[in-house]
């Protein structure tokens, strides 16, 4: 017979609100279910209506400790009561942490930066503890990992990435016939507000390429102002020399992007090439980890205010593209972005643009 562990309020009907005249505290129990049989086990917390939302203790200055009580209870009847089910799948008990490390290092289509950020998916899942087998993936326990990201990470946006990262890997086990539903279906998760993009102007641009750099530093900086001029991210742009082609008579960069394999076709303009010919096509000469240590001392020395990375480069090529008047759709196939949505993203940065522009004259 299957059994079900769930968390139940105020089962006696009992509960009022703070706010009334005499108010009245109700129970929060772990209820155990056998066919018709039902049995309770008490938390011993007691709070009010306007302090129970959606499975938790809201309101209340000791709401952490009384939510964290409840899970370890849930979890310990979970553990006891289920694993006497004979009908619960051996697949259930095992550990779903386990399998997805496994499948992230099993996958070849993830750039490395990527592939970092899905393990340290698969770490914080385990630092929580609050997902660890197959039958920890409940809605209740979504939600616990999402407020214990919350308090990890200061961005909403960090945590719906996270979010996004554990969603892939729960489609895949249901695709597998491991899961049988997804504990997203009722958790929504806000995006959150995106980083501000960070570009550089054409004055600064030319700036940093008229410093008078040598070595390590020269390189990066080339590296950075090529970048500049086609739009590549650092991981196309070390991989350059094997996408040249010739067409019609000139070089043409014709590539996929490792990160989403779309593919792009980029004219070469005349400064980009006289950083190819300078480093004989092979632009793969530094990581980008030290490419970006490097572009720190290079903005301090070319007086830029904006956090110069390669990725900047990338950037500065969009928003310089749009204020040509190249059009936006045009300007989405030169980054190979997935959806021109992505790319209006710069679109949204110029009108801002704009509109303090217009301020400026107001005041003046």
């Amino acid at each position: 017979m299957d059994t079900k562990v769930t968390i139940v309020f105020n089962r006696r009907k009992n509960a009022t609100e703070r706010i009334v005249k005499n108010p009245s505290r109700g129970s929060v129990e772990i209820q155990i279910s056998q066919g018709r049989k039902r049995k309770w086990i008490a938390t011993d917390v007691r709070v009010y209506l306007d302090q129970w939302k959606d499975g938790f203790v809201v309101n209340h200055i000791d709401a952490q400790d009384y939510n964290i009580k409840i899970h370890n209870l849930y979890e310990k009847a979970l553990k006891e009561y289920q694993s006497l089910d004979s009908n619960v799948s051996l697949m259930f008990h095992k550990s779903f942490c386990d399998w997805m490390e496994q499948q992230i290092e099993e996958r070849t289509d993830i750039v490395p930066s990527t592939l970092r950020a899905h393990r340290r998916t698969v770490e914080y899942l385990r630092e929580s503890g609050y997902i660890k087998r197959f039958m920890d993936l409940t809605e209740r326990n979504v939600t616990l990992w999402d407020q214990w990201l919350k308090r990890k990470l200061n961005k909403q946006s960090a945590v719906h990435g996270y979010h996004k990262r554990l969603k892939v890997y729960i489609s895949r086990a249901m695709h597998l016939g491991l899961l049988k539903e997804s504990p997203y279906r009722f958790v929504k998760v806000p995006r959150g507000k995106s980083d501000e993009i960070k570009y550089i102007t054409v004055e600064e641009r030319t700036r940093v390429e008229n410093l008078q750099l040598s070595g390590s530093m020269e390189i990066v900086r080339d590296m950075f102002i090529f970048s500049c001029y086609t739009g590549l991210a650092y991981c196309d742009l070390i991989r350059v020399k094997d996408c040249l082609v010739e067409e019609d008579g000139e070089m043409v960069i014709d590539g996929s992007r490792l990160k989403t394999s779309v593919r792009y076709k980029l004219k070469i303009l005349p400064k980009a090439m006289e950083i190819l010919s300078k480093y004989d096509f092979d632009l793969d000469r530094m990581s980008n980890q030290k490419c970006n240590i490097y572009l720190k001392a290079i903005q301090t020395i070319a007086g830029i205010k904006t956090k110069l990375t390669m990725h900047v480069g990338r950037h500065s090529f969009a928003t310089w593209a749009l204020k040509m008047g190249v059009p936006l759709a045009v300007v989405s196939k030169m980054l190979a972005h997935t959806d021109i949505t992505t790319t209006m993203i710069y679109a949204k940065v110029l009108q801002t643009e704009v509109a303090a522009g217009f301020d400026k004259l107001k005041g003046s």
